[in-house]
């Protein structure tokens, strides 16, 4: 009986496996390939999913294209001299601002001379930045360029000496200035507590 020559088939078997390992490689490449380049825009949607859910969370979905302006009524810090309270204005976050008088003996003695005469006795005046919590406000819904524009006119008037009166040219004249800069009319009004409740009424939240 003649010896049977197995080396052939045991190098086909070999040849078998390696063929069998390298498209195994192959395959796993590729679909390691596929997962990467999956993941950057499976990364990207979610990531802008979570950033959404967190910029509505913090109250971000704002329109741009609109921007509001708050007036308020805050306590005099001299009551006695001033017992109509203060008014203020502000954009959107911005700081409130208001007319003060540079002197409020001077301003006192002014309105003295208002009463005497019926004649405005205007005082230096400023612009100055207020931090006290409002005691009644009026927000206003207004476009980006409305805002532009009252920004504008209360830089400059930040930036330029100012008159104050307690009758003729109060802190309340001084916002209805603002509010006319920007195409809002008001009645003129006397004292803080009016303008306000007025614009409360006005724009309605």
């Amino acid at each position: 009986m003649g010896t049977v020559d197995n080396s052939n088939s045991t190098q086909a078997q070999y040849d078998g496996l390696a063929r069998l390992e390298t498209t195994h490689s192959q395959q796993t490449e590729m679909s390691v390939a596929v997962e990467l380049d999956r993941a950057p825009s499976e990364f990207d949607s979610s990531f802008s999913a979570a950033l959404g859910a967190k910029e509505r969370e913090k109250g971000h979905s704002k329109n741009w294209e609109t921007d509001s302006i708050t007036v308020k009524r805050v306590r005099s810090t001299h009551p006695w001299l001033d017992p109509w309270g203060h008014a203020t204005i502000s954009i959107d976050d911005d700081t409130s601002v208001g007319l003060e008088p540079d002197s409020g003996t001077a301003a006192f003695f002014g309105l003295a001379e208002d009463l005497a005469t019926g004649i405005p006795n205007y005082v230096a005046g400023h612009i100055q930045q207020d931090y006290r919590i409002p005691e009644a406000k009026a927000v206003i819904h207004i476009t980006v360029s409305q805002a532009r524009a009252a920004r504008a006119f209360i830089w400059q008037a930040e930036h330029n000496p100012q008159i104050y009166d307690f009758l003729y040219a109060n802190c309340a004249h001084w916002v209805e200035e603002v509010l006319a800069a920007i195409g809002i009319d008001t009645p003129n009004e006397e004292t803080p507590g009016d303008l306000v409740d007025y614009l409360a009424q006005r724009f309605p939240q």
